[in-house]
């Protein structure tokens, strides 16, 4: 039946189409914001249970030793102008400890706090990827690269620990987003706003510039040479650097601290060999596979790249393979440690190209079975890896190099397989505190002594302790120069040491011997060749001076208890027989 109502007056019609309008503006931003927040809850939540069900102790070495950085220089900051001289002199790249350091002041010190800081980089991680999809392709491809990219494993794992990759991993994409907004250096508001991203990343962590370098310089010369304007983009860009320059330069003022940001890429090998070993060309290959990504993420980034290349244009194609590859061919030849959390700020790229892949599918309806099966993999994934439930999945197996490779679980070093674990018991732990607790001799000056180990981190025990309060005294050795006189000390006044089985294996006299080589081959990494032999047989010399001491004092333990942690390393207590 025809509609019968008569026409609506210009004025009547007008007010229904701006109200149509106001919709459909109000619409365009409340589901893509809804789903944002569910992920950063999602995340959030499932962090802190994850974060109170596991043991207050670091788990990896470099995270233990940054966090002793961030108390010991940062958290007695008391005042704004202490803030602003941290920035300047404070030891690595300040931005990064400096909103942990507000979240313990917010929920009280300790580990806990430390860690849940990173739900601040998470907001950052994901709405700015959202915005960088969107802008370049669509709403659509933007929101759903954020939530692939959220359920990437290491993306998740790393936002449990305390690592300055996982905020660098928030500043890339906000910075390739003010990077394109700049239309090559025209548009000043955002050329000065990108200045300050840029500054600002820099003062997360210094390599951030090793992932933008190669896009700005692509993006400036494209803008130079396309069409005219020159004059005027080049201003916009001097004054981009300038404010960088501004933001960063306090950072250089100190020679060494500009020395060690310069060296520091080509230093720090420590017995990994070449980069052209397996061991070393494994870290970024196979360990996308098996960390970063797992199988189905790979898969997926893998054939969207090619639909990638094919359909988009130029110069978006050029700069996200410029942000991909330049960091992942700087960081596999440098002879620097590989690790695979170095690379992370990458991620944002891949999720962003793997969801124009999915976007770009024509037909509705395979496009949404696709969007399911990623979120399914995805949810099955981050329980079974964080909390050990549903399919076993690190019982699958990726057979490459006729070797069987887990299709999760890392096989590359203690520093990666720990992001996705189970919340960490640390039953070790535990069970020497009470022990000691129950046989200890209050009458001692200190009743256990940790002795640095290859087989677990000295960072860690020392880390366990500070947040720890035991009714007993520990003390924990690092290996250093002065180290040999500093463990003479200890033994005459502990009751208990703790050993590691191999460590133990050796005979204290060849332990003494392996930590004083392992000091040469850590000093040997920081110093020049002149530098490094006067310093060897300064120490040398130095040892066998107090080499004998240490032997005659460790005659009077014998082994009291032996423990074994979660992966089947055995420990040993070694106790003063004299105070049994």
């Amino acid at each position: 039946m025809p509609n019968s109502s008569p026409p609506l007056p210009d004025g009547q019609r007008m007010i229904r189409w701006n109200a149509n309008l106001q919709y459909r503006t109000y619409s365009s931003w409340i589901f893509p914001f809804s789903v944002i927040i569910t992920l950063i809850l999602f995340h959030g939540i499932n962090n802190y249970i994850w974060l109170k069900n596991s043991l207050s102790v670091p788990l990896v070495g470099d995270e233990a030793f940054h966090i002793r950085k961030l108390f010991e220089q940062y958290y007695p900051l008391e005042n704004l102008m202490e803030w602003v001289r941290i920035l300047k002199d404070g030891t690595y790249s300040p931005l990064y400890y400096l909103t942990s350091v507000s979240f313990n002041r917010l929920l009280g010190e300790g580990l806990f706090a430390t860690r849940m800081a990173n739900i601040f980089w998470f907001i950052i991680i994901l709405v700015s990827t959202y915005k960088l999809g969107k802008y370049l392709f669509s709403r659509e491809t933007g929101l759903l690269s954020a939530i692939i990219l959220s359920f990437y494993p290491v993306v998740y794992g790393s936002s449990r620990l305390f690592r300055e990759e996982f905020g660098l991993m928030g500043m890339v994409p906000l910075a390739m987003l003010f990077l394109f907004k700049t239309q090559g250096f025209k548009n000043l508001k955002y050329s000065l706003l990108f200045g300050v991203i840029f500054g600002i990343g820099m003062m997360v962590k210094i390599p951030f510039i090793l992932f933008m370098i190669s896009p700005v310089i692509y993006i400036l010369v494209k803008s130079l040479i396309s069409d005219k304007e020159k004059k005027g983009k080049l201003r916009n860009f001097f004054i981009t650097f300038v404010i960088v320059v501004l933001i960063i330069f306090p950072r250089f003022l100190d020679p060494f601290q500009a020395r060690e940001y310069v060296l520091t890429p080509f230093g720090e090998a420590l017995g990994q060999g070449g980069w052209y070993e397996f061991f070393n060309l494994k870290v970024f290959t196979l360990g996308m596979i098996n960390y970063q990504l797992t199988l189905p993420f790979f898969l997926l980034f893998f054939i969207a790249l090619f639909l990638f290349i094919k359909k988009e244009r130029k110069d978006i194609k050029i700069v996200f393979l410029l942000w991909i590859f330049v960091p992942l061919v700087f960081l596999t030849f440098i002879p620097h440690r590989k690790l695979i959390r170095h690379i992370i700020p990458y991620l944002p790229a891949i999720a962003l190209i793997s969801s124009f892949g999915i976007t770009s599918i024509k037909k509705g309806t395979v496009k949404r079975v696709m969007i399911f099966l990623i979120i399914f993999i995805g949810l099955v994934q981050y329980y079974e890896f964080s909390f050990g439930m549903g399919v076993p999945l690190d019982k699958l197996k990726l057979n490459i190099f006729k070797k069987n490779i887990p299709y999760f679980y890392s096989t590359l070093s203690n520093d990666n397989n720990v992001s996705c674990c189970k919340p960490f018991k640390g039953r070790i732990y535990r069970e020497v505190v009470s022990y000691i607790d129950k046989n200890s001799n209050k009458a001692m000056k200190t009743h256990l002594l940790i002795m640095p180990s290859d087989i677990f981190d000295i960072e860690t025990w020392r880390m366990f302790f500070y947040f720890g309060k035991f009714p007993f005294k520990a003390v924990v050795l690092k290996p250093d120069y002065n180290f040999i006189p500093e463990l003479v000390k200890a033994i005459k006044e502990t009751q208990f040491v703790f050993f590691g089985r191999k460590d133990l294996n050796m005979g204290f006299s060849g332990y003494l011997d392996y930590q004083v080589e392992m000091v040469k081959a850590c000093y040997l990494s920081h110093y020049e060749k002149e530098r490094f032999i006067k310093f060897e047989h300064f120490l040398q010399s130095y040892y066998m001076q107090y080499k004998e001491e240490c032997l005659r004092e460790m005659d009077d333990f014998e082994i009291s208890e032996s423990f074994e942690d979660e992966n089947g390393t055995r420990f040993y207590l070694l106790e003063r027989v004299s105070v049994r």
